[in-house]
């Protein structure tokens, strides 16, 4: 598997992390409680994973750019 390829993966691996929080964001709108805080928890470590993955997949699109100039 190329950089380029790799990079296109973790945009992959974004984009479906991005449905699970639409998802997530969902149920918070009618949880309580724990189960609230519980969500918001995890919404912002999804949050985290796919900010991570943007600037990954940016990095190696840019190396592997890089390489082959």
């Amino acid at each position: 598997m190329s950089l380029s390829q790799l990079a296109e993966e973790y945009l992959i691996s974004a984009d479906f992390i991005l449905k699970r929080i639409a998802f997530l964001r969902l149920e918070l709108a009618t949880a309580q409680g724990d189960e609230a805080l519980k969500l918001r928890r995890r919404l912002q470590i999804l949050y985290q994973e796919v900010r991570e993955l943007r600037r990954l997949s940016h990095y190696l699109h840019q190396y592997y750019n890089q390489q082959n100039d």
